[in-house]
Formats: C-alpha cells, sequence, structure tokens
C-alpha cells in the first residue's frame, strides 16, 4: 500500500458485447511511488481485481470465448463467429490461444 501517486496512463479493455455491440472500458490507472526503502519494486500500478489481468486488454470474462470459440471451430471460421458475436478476434489469434 502507498499513498504517493507517481503517474497515471489509460487502459482500454474489451467486454462483452450489449445489445450486438462492441463495448470498451476506459480505465485511468494510477502509478504509484513505493514508500518503503528495502522494496525491491519502486513503482508498481493499481490492479482492479476481477475487471482486469496484467498485460491483457481483454476482460477475464471476454478472454475464454475465442478460446471456446477455437474448440469448436477453425481459425478462419471461428474469426467470422466473432466478429458477429462483437469480440473481433483474428484467426492467427485463435490459434495462438489454442495452443
Amino acid at each position: 500500500m502507498s499513498s504517493r501517486v507517481h503517474s497515471r496512463y489509460q487502459r482500454w479493455l474489451a467486454d462483452h458485447a450489449i445489445s450486438g455491440r462492441e463495448v470498451i472500458i476506459r480505465l485511468l490507472v494510477r502509478r504509484f511511488r513505493c514508500l518503503n526503502a528495502g522494496c525491491p519494486r519502486r513503482i508498481f500500478a493499481e490492479q482492479v481485481d476481477g475487471l482486469a489481468q496484467r498485460y491483457q486488454r481483454r476482460n477475464p470474462l471476454l478472454a475464454t470465448l475465442p478460446i471456446k470459440v477455437r474448440l469448436a471451430h477453425d481459425g478462419r471460421v471461428g474469426a467470422r463467429m466473432t466478429r458477429h458475436l462483437a469480440a473481433q478476434v483474428s484467426r492467427s489469434t485463435l490459434l495462438r490461444l489454442s495452443r
């Protein structure tokens, strides 16, 4: 825990579609400076549990959708299907996720 804000940055997360329209969540994330001199981590970012994971561009619930689509269809058909679900993913991403 720290109260010393170092900086801020924006993150955009894809979420499940609503009424067939793509939903993007824009987060303003704060970076904090660790005030403990013995701490090896000098600067850290706040995490929103359940909404975002590190380095992910989709929320955890939406991240499972391409994997489920890939298990049912091959790359190109799966990519077309995700477009209809308003959660567009390329065929290369589908193949990479299935590995």
